[in-house]
């Protein structure tokens, strides 16, 4: 849509226009290759346009959610970006932010945007910045964090990708803002330059990242690439045993050891809402695995556990023994090794609700098998099986599981 045809929307206020998309063609546009302004360019905004198209925004009462890539702003100044930030936020009914680029090298955006942005927006639910550089100075930062707090309706907070241009920038009043907003059900901090954008911080602010864990809203962390300390990770993993309100936790190439591992494993055993832990690309090997797999004898919340890139070689017989016997919560394991079909039998049928299927005696053999052929993989059809998923099927619909219909019964 050209810049004419986005203010004339803007401006007529149609209560359907809830979704302002500002975003450029990048089709013909070489990567790394600078473009000259074009002063009639009218897909994106220009010095010529960034005045008027500013004036439609703060004229608007409808939309509710903006998206921006950064092909439609990258002609403009520091100044017109602000210009522009400072618009958007005055939406009155504003409730979503997404930025991104689209290309390799990132975008920057000014601090001193962001913080005029948040300065006026009122509604915001949700701020998501994609694969977006932060440049600005200390005091940018620090008013940047300041007006977080004042956001009393935020949900989500998503920085994916970031990168911090000076990495000399401290994060502690960023971090210590964040815990602070009442309603955050969703943090994510992940670096776009694993274990330099956003590596070291925590541990100069282990009060902030306690209080994540200790918040009562949060429902899902998503930290990755930062080098998070050892002591750090065991005294979240304390925190979390009374947390009853996070859903997700992922802690991806965040430096976490067995040591660790063991620790969250301890919390997962006491937890009862944790849906889904993921440990991707640490430093985990067989030792905390098995801790986590025991873990799942108790844990009665898991459905998902993300294990791949780290240092497993026996965890696929931790893991299965223990699905096989008596985990029948977990739905979805990502290991470094192969494809299961066994492994994969069970995690399909902890998705029907084994649990209550084995403890349904009263099932007739035509309602065990429509049970049992929901378990197959949605990209098999059940006659295309192999004859060792077929022999599973047969197992359980004509001789069932004795052993844990016995498991399930002790278990209550």
């Amino acid at each position: 849509m050209s810049i004419p045809s986005i203010i004339k929307r803007l401006r007529a206020n149609n209560e359907d226009f809830k979704q302002l998309i500002l975003t450029a063609d990048e089709i013909g546009l070489q990567e790394n290759q600078e473009q000259p302004e074009d002063p009639n360019d009218e897909t994106r905004a220009t010095s010529k346009n960034i005045d008027i198209l500013a004036e439609a925004i703060q004229s608007n009462q409808t939309v509710q959610s903006v998206f921006l890539d950064h092909f439609f702003v990258r002609n403009l100044s520091r100044e017109e970006i602000c210009k522009l930030f400072t618009a958007i936020g005055s939406l009155p009914r504003l409730e979503q932010l997404s930025a991104l680029s689209r290309q390799a090298e990132g975008w920057s955006i000014p601090m001193h945007a962001m913080s005029c942005f948040m300065d006026q927006t009122k509604a915001l639910s949700s701020l998501r910045l994609s694969s977006i550089g932060l440049v600005g100075t200390v005091e940018d930062f620090t008013n940047f964090a300041k007006s977080i707090q004042s956001q009393s309706f935020m949900k989500e907070f998503c920085l994916r990708g970031a990168c911090i241009v000076d990495g000399r920038i401290p994060l502690d009043n960023l971090l210590r803002s964040l815990s602070a907003v009442p309603l955050l059900e969703k943090i994510e901090l992940t670096a776009m330059d694993l274990h330099q954008d956003l590596g070291g911080e925590w541990p100069n602010s282990p009060s902030s990242a306690l209080r994540f864990c200790q918040s009562s809203s949060l429902k899902s962390l998503e930290l990755g690439g930062w080098v998070l300390d050892e002591d750090l990770v065991l005294k979240m993993a304390s925190a979390l045993e009374t947390n009853h309100s996070l859903r997700s936790l992922i802690m991806l190439d965040s430096n976490i050891t067995n040591k660790g591992c063991v620790a969250l494993s301890k919390m997962l055993a006491v937890n009862k809402t944790i849906e889904r832990l993921d440990l991707s690309y640490n430093r985990i090997s067989d030792p905390g695995c098995s801790a986590l797999a025991n873990s799942l004898t108790f844990n009665t919340s898991l459905k998902e556990i993300g294990l791949f890139g780290n240092f497993q070689v026996r965890s696929r017989d931790m893991f299965l023994r223990i699905v096989e016997q008596s985990n029948f919560t977990l739905e979805d394991l990502l290991l470094d090794s192969e494809w299961d079909a066994e492994m994969n039998f069970y995690l399909n049928l902890n998705r029907v609700n084994r649990r209550g299927v084995l403890q349904n005696e009263g099932l007739t053999r035509r309602e065990w098998v429509h049970a049992l052929v929901n378990v197959q993989d949605e990209k098999n059809c059940l006659l295309d099986a192999p004859q060792e998923t077929l022999s599973y099927l047969f197992y359980f619909i004509m001789a069932k599981p004795h052993f844990v219909l016995a498991t399930v019964t002790q278990g209550e």
